[in-house]
């Protein structure tokens, strides 16, 4: 991506300021300031987001963002009186208000040529009300709005057409999401189509229904479940696509290929992952998304006891995690699998942090409340937990994660002593991912907690090839379990179960 304003471009690939095709010499925390003012120019950005974005935890002074404005402005060739792109707005912060094009790198200037992208169309309405109409308006502005906010996809608005598939090519996207209205007294039913433009084919479709008492909270709830329901399934798509197009090796298929394997809680599958998104970064060293991913997926090995030296997995989960960030500090997925990782290395307060920016991004990313809810668990607050992954459920039915929604749900049933209703949650879980490795542990406690001594047996034989030598503590000890109460619940749980 770049953005062209003046005589300037911006290169948020290769982190380069230039003027004129000659590269204008930027600090990186003075290009990070300037990157976020122009992705956020249709807003003001207050002092307070850029000091959590720039500095994040670290406490620093006005006058250090006083001289990375000042430093802004100089390399843009503007000044403090000018103000011909970075206007200050005193008392509330400053905003990009030069014109910006975006523009895309490669032979061609579409974005569907790398990620994702998607045309909304304007909602069809039979005979509204004014009131329908600005409903279906709002609602459809909402959806783009939320879309636009998902790191991972372009969004493209439009008047609409007849002929979809050259609508489609005209503006460059891969996708095309239709939504029909439909009104009965206060009631309202929203189908919602989701189309591969080149073959003009249904690739998902879902219904929503509400009340159109509190129009607002209606618009809430549905873009909610559109969205948690709709971005996984592009991102399953678009794995398949990339699965088919073996000749392509550019990063953004790499991490395609990466994807499914990260999400199988596999050994053998993650470590063919971590394969495909090396070569994601030897093809883009600058691809925040795969070093995120990447991290991620350390962060399993180590956590999950498949690599070889587990601290040095988590070392270099972090490593690729600040990567992730210094590139993409905003973008709500790379927050998220940045903090999957932390979450397993037990970095919560840093994790704790990146969830709920990535939730201030995207309040439907269903991972994201799924992790929040790990941390939850962890922590000893168990019923925020168990709201959270349940959270996670409603958003996201079919999501390919599910396992580890039904695992965390049973892991904080099983801490507030509700083994009956745990066990069916993490069987349900450990059927999806019969590669996890925590799971046959939390089904074992459970069992010899209800008596069930077959159960209890079975699954302690998988524990013990796993880890044939290990005691209760050493098992409770692996995880990054916070709470004491729940360790030592745990741990007594294990000798019942024979672990000393």
């Amino acid at each position: 991506m770049k953005y062209v304003f003046g005589s300037y471009t911006l290169d948020v690939r290769r982190l380069q300021l230039m003027r004129d095709g000659a590269a204008v010499p930027t600090e990186p925390q003075v290009f990070a300031l300037l990157r976020h003012l122009i992705e956020n120019r249709d807003r003001v950005v207050s002092r307070d987001e850029i000091f959590d974005v720039i500095w994040r935890d670290r406490v620093v002074s006005d006058a250090a963002l006083s001289s990375r404005i000042k430093a802004a402005r100089a390399a843009i060739g503007d000044d403090g009186t000018r103000q011909e792109f970075l206007k200050t707005l005193h008392g509330r912060g400053f905003q990009f208000v030069g014109q910006a094009e975006e523009r895309f790198d490669g032979a061609s200037t579409s974005p569907a040529s790398a990620q994702p992208s998607i045309a909304i169309l304007p909602t069809m309405m039979v005979s509204p009300t004014d009131a329908q109409r600005a409903f279906g308006e709002g609602l459809e502005d909402d959806i783009s709005a939320a879309l636009g906010r998902v790191g991972t996809l372009y969004v493209a608005r439009h008047s609409g057409g007849s002929d979809l598939k050259s609508l489609a090519e005209a503006l460059g996207v891969r996708y095309v999401l239709e939504l029909k209205l439909r009104f009965s007294g206060e009631a309202f039913r929203l189908n919602a189509s989701l189309l591969y433009a080149e073959r003009m084919e249904e690739v998902w479709a879902d219904r929503f229904e509400g009340q159109l008492d509190d129009p607002f909270a209606a618009q809430d709830q549905v873009v909610s479940a559109v969205l948690g329901r709709l971005v996984p399934n592009v991102m399953m798509v678009e794995v398949q696509r990339a699965a088919s197009e073996t000749s392509v090796t550019d990063a953004y298929h790499e991490l395609l290929r990466a994807t499914p394997l990260c999400m199988r809680m596999d050994a053998k599958d993650n470590r063919q992952a971590v394969v495909h998104l090396e070569r994601a970064l030897i093809a883009d060293p600058q691809h925040a998304l795969s070093h995120a991913m990447l991290a991620w997926c350390l962060g399993q090995q180590a956590l999950s006891e498949w690599a070889p030296d587990r601290d040095a997995a988590f070392a270099s989960a972090m490593e690729h995690g600040q990567l992730a960030l210094t590139l993409a500090p905003r973008d709500a997925l790379v927050l998220t699998f940045v903090a999957s990782a932390e979450v397993a290395a037990g970095e919560h307060v840093a994790a704790r942090h990146h969830l709920e920016t990535a939730l201030d991004r995207d309040p439907s990313l269903a991972w994201a409340w799924a992790m929040l809810g790990a941390l939850e668990t962890y922590s000893g607050r168990l019923s925020k937990a168990i709201a959270n992954y349940e959270r996670a459920l409603r958003l996201s039915p079919h999501d390919p994660m599910r396992f580890s929604y039904y695992f965390g749900i049973g892991a904080a049933r099983y801490g507030t002593g509700d083994y009956e209703g745990a066990l069916p949650m993490l069987e349900q879980g450990y059927i999806e991912a019969p590669g996890s490795t925590w799971a046959p542990r939390l089904i074992m406690a459970c069992a010899a907690e209800m008596g069930n001594t077959q159960r209890m047996n079975e699954v302690a034989k998988v524990v013990r090839s796993l880890k044939p030598h290990a005691t209760a503590e050493e098992l409770v000890d692996s995880a990054p379990i916070r709470d004491q109460g729940y360790r030592e619940r745990l741990a007594a749980s294990f000798r019942k179960a024979g672990f000393k």
